[in-house]
């Protein structure tokens, strides 16, 4: 019989599974009846939205084009490792790798020989309408992907999907040394700059937080399943870019921008909170890790959520506490 604890931990692995996977779709009209569910629910109600995305396969017979591989599938694909990580159902694994397979199908170099990314319109200059590679999109991609890596590679009980994860493993690498070209280095702290290129909007400055923390994630993912200390350095290096640009507000909580450096001068705007929420994962995973971020510092992003984005009844836009959620992008 499993423990209170147990089962309070697989129950919110669920509840995180769930909401994450909610994320990547438009607001579904059953929203109040999934806050009503108790924890025993989460799974059922869970595999009962996986059926309604394309009969179950998700996302995953599409191009990055319009960003279904990068903002929805991506989302699908880490809830199906949570809900692994929950149940230890090999099933999710195995629906995993289905589709997972189909999107590397879809990357560039496999489909007609280009670079080892996808291509994508979005975020791309008004007007432009030839898909290009940028780095945010593709690192919310391979992110899952690394993940299942450093997580079936570290279980000897998991043997059976070792070398599909060494082949992900291998194409992962491809795309982060694609992007490795823009990494940029200043004393201890790293980031990633937008292509100096006609199609984007900010040619050649540097990329926002959340694209470097996107990145971040991968490299700690990376580190895991290789042990590489190269992909532990890089992440450490951005998570100091990250924790410059945090500001202690009186409340100690955290408030940062969207943007720092050239780019902050172009484009002043607050972090809102679906982006922060990417910038909050990746200062977590080095908090796991033991770099950059302490708990002082995870306390302070916890008080962003509760003091700033979350009243109990409403959140806010901005990690400052201030406007009005989009649910779009919540």
């Amino acid at each position: 019989m499993k423990s209170c604890g147990t089962k309070i931990a697989v129950s919110y692995a669920l509840m995180i599974a769930l909401i994450l996977f909610v994320s990547c779709q438009s607001p579904i009209s059953e929203s109040r009846f999934l806050r009503s569910l108790n924890a025993n629910s989460w799974l059922e109600a869970f595999e009962a939205i996986d059926q309604r995305i394309n009969g179950g396969h998700g996302y995953a017979n599409h191009l990055d084009t319009l960003g279904y591989l990068s903002w929805r599938q991506s989302r699908i694909f880490e809830s199906y490792l949570n809900i692994y990580e929950a149940t230890q159902d090999l099933s999710w694994l195995e629906k995993f790798v289905q589709q997972a397979d189909l999107i590397l199908s879809h990357r560039d170099d496999h489909l007609w020989g280009g670079a080892p990314a996808w291509s994508s319109l979005k975020y791309l200059k008004t007007g432009w309408n030839k898909p290009e590679p940028l780095l945010v999109n593709n690192a919310m991609i391979i992110y899952p992907l690394a993940r299942f890596d450093a997580l079936v590679l570290n279980k000897v009980t998991l043997s059976a999907f070792h070398n599909v994860a060494l082949w992900y493993m291998s194409n992962v690498s491809e795309t982060v040394d694609y992007f490795q070209q823009w990494y940029i280095v200043d004393e201890e702290a790293g980031y990633y700059l937008i292509q100096d290129a006609e199609f984007v909007n900010h040619p050649g400055i540097n990329a926002p937080f959340n694209w470097n923390a996107a990145m971040g994630r991968v490299l700690l993912a990376l580190y895991d399943a290789t042990g590489r200390v190269a992909y532990l350095k890089q992440a450490r290096a951005l998570a100091q870019t990250l924790k410059a640009g945090l500001n202690v507000m009186d409340n100690d909580s955290y408030c940062w921008h969207y943007w720092f450096g050239e780019g902050y001068e172009r484009y002043k705007s607050t972090e809102d909170v679906s982006h922060g929420a990417l910038d909050v994962q990746f200062a977590l995973a080095c908090h796991e890790h033991g770099i950059v971020f302490d708990a002082q510092d995870i306390h302070r992003f916890a008080n962003t959520l509760k003091k700033n984005v979350w009243d109990g009844q409403e959140f806010t836009s901005s990690v400052w506490g201030t406007g009005k959620i989009n649910p779009s992008i919540a």
